[in-house]
């Protein structure tokens, strides 16, 4: 993926990851929008970076596709919980989980078009949505655009990285050890 000189839109971009993302696609020389559900949030990222572009979020439609450009990429970002699931955010990990795989379909309609789809798969990183654990924000970003650098259509981070790459045995394995783990913390 050309990481400089595009139009870059992002969804969820106004906190967390996707104003990371933004904030690192503006400084390559990129035009960046980001689009959102929650107006305050966006204007506390315009009034951060006031080249950035905002739109509120507020519908959803599919068209045909008519043209696209050469150096096009869509970019999903869905998460480790794509790959093992977590019961106690069963809407969060099956949502990622559908994205996952509409990201491999739309992969393969847009492979006679000169669009890449790249999939970003974050594992808990220190956000505002995860009360700060995880993986240090700014290294994830670094390693993202390091695997964006390299061409990769998918790209983990830390131990969403190893869950990419599972089979189903040991996704199944990840899963039931991760849960015991839960009800030994819980119970």
């Amino acid at each position: 993926m050309k990481l400089s000189g595009n139009t870059i839109l992002i969804t969820g971009g106004g906190s967390g990851i996707g104003l990371a993302f933004a904030e690192r696609f503006i400084k390559a020389g990129n035009t960046v929008i980001v689009c959102g559900r929650r107006e305050s949030v966006l204007q506390d990222a315009k009034e951060k970076f006031p080249s950035l572009i905002t739109r509120v979020s507020d519908l959803g439609f599919e068209s045909e596709r008519t043209s696209t450009k050469q150096d096009t990429a869509i970019v999903n970002v869905t998460s480790g919980l794509a790959f093992t699931p977590l019961a106690i955010s069963p809407i969060y990990s099956a949502t990622k989980a559908a994205l996952h795989s509409f990201t491999i379909s739309l992969r393969h309609q847009l492979s006679d078009a000169s669009v890449e789809v790249i999939e970003v798969a974050p594992p808990a990183v220190q956000t505002a949505f995860t009360r700060n654990s995880g993986e240090p924000l700014d290294a994830f970003v670094d390693g993202i655009f390091q695997g964006l650098n390299e061409g990769k259509q998918e790209i983990g981070y830390g131990s969403s990285m190893n869950r990419l790459r599972m089979s189903r045995d040991e996704i199944d394995i990840y899963v039931e050890k991760m849960y015991q783990a839960m009800k030994g913390v819980v119970g």
